[in-house]
């Protein structure tokens, strides 16, 4: 006689009386974790697929803004030597994008913690000041665009991470496509809410990034970047990043960079990962 076999909720009962329990977690854990990662690698993505448009690792963004009607979500680690300020800081930035329409949206942004040493010795840690962006794209052709990003770095940090005073930024883009190589020119006015006796509250910023695809999912990107303004040194800085597109809504990235004067940082490394997390309703 044939032995019947045991129905499902009873067989997984089973299963699990014969592990540990904390080893039958590790178990479903890997089993969930291989199926989401063989369905990121399938070769086949649906024309239709909204894609992710990564504002990371540059320091500049593009004039695009991210699909209409998605959260978005970037994550990061960064590691930075040197500089006027610290000695060493690492952390953890985070940014939420979300477009109401192809010319529109609003990000906010954060790092969601800060590991900073000074040259006196002095550490500190906690979360960082938070931005909130409006953002305006004008498509000027087919292959360029005009952005503007008006932004509010307003204090949540504790002192010694941030200066407690709410800095304004207004951010001129202009994006442009040749030969398949997106290339993004920014440069961006700041007023400082906190600044020393016989210090400028105008922060000049610059930047001109080039990113040449070297396959359909694999990316690299060259990167030069800057500050000035009056009565303190200028700061500029050459970086070079990859970027790897694991699905047509995730991806990852990675790189270095490097100052090119005394005032700027050493040297930083980053890596990171930019998501199209879903629909907000």
């Amino acid at each position: 006689m044939l032995q019947s076999k045991m129905p499902f909720p009873y067989a997984a009962r089973r299963a699990e009386d014969a592990f540990p329990r904390s080893a039958w977690e590790r178990v479903k854990q890997s089993r969930y974790l291989l199926l989401l990662l063989a369905s990121l690698a399938s070769p086949a993505w649906p024309d239709d697929e909204p894609e992710a448009t990564p504002y990371r690792p540059t320091v500049s963004n593009p004039a695009q803004l991210s699909t209409p009607g998605y959260f978005e979500m970037e994550l990061g680690w960064e590691r930075i030597q040197g500089g006027s300020d610290n000695r060493r800081k690492t952390g953890l930035p985070a940014l939420l994008k979300y477009a109401f329409t192809e010319d529109i949206g609003i990000m906010v942004g954060s790092t969601l913690h800060n590991d900073q040493t000074g040259y006196d010795g002095y550490r500190v840690t906690g979360a960082g000041d938070t931005s909130l962006v409006l953002k305006q794209k004008w498509d000027m052709s087919e292959t360029t665009a005009l952005g503007l990003e008006l932004s509010a770095m307003v204090p949540s940090a504790k002192p010694g991470i941030g200066d407690g005073k709410t800095n304004y930024t207004a951010n001129g883009i202009y994006s442009m496509d040749i030969a398949g190589n997106a290339i993004d020119i920014n440069v961006g006015l700041t007023s400082l809410g906190a600044i020393s006796p016989g210090e400028s509250r105008y922060l000049w910023a610059w930047q001109a990034a080039i990113d040449h695809p070297l396959t359909e999912r694999w990316g690299v990107a060259l990167e030069f970047s800057g500050t000035a303004r009056d009565e303190a040194h200028p700061t500029t800085q050459i970086l070079v990043s990859s970027s790897y597109q694991v699905h047509r809504r995730v991806v990852l990235d990675a790189g270095m960079s490097r100052g090119m004067t005394h005032a700027s940082q050493d040297w930083s490394a980053f890596a990171g990962i930019t998501v199209l997390v879903g629909k907000a309703w």
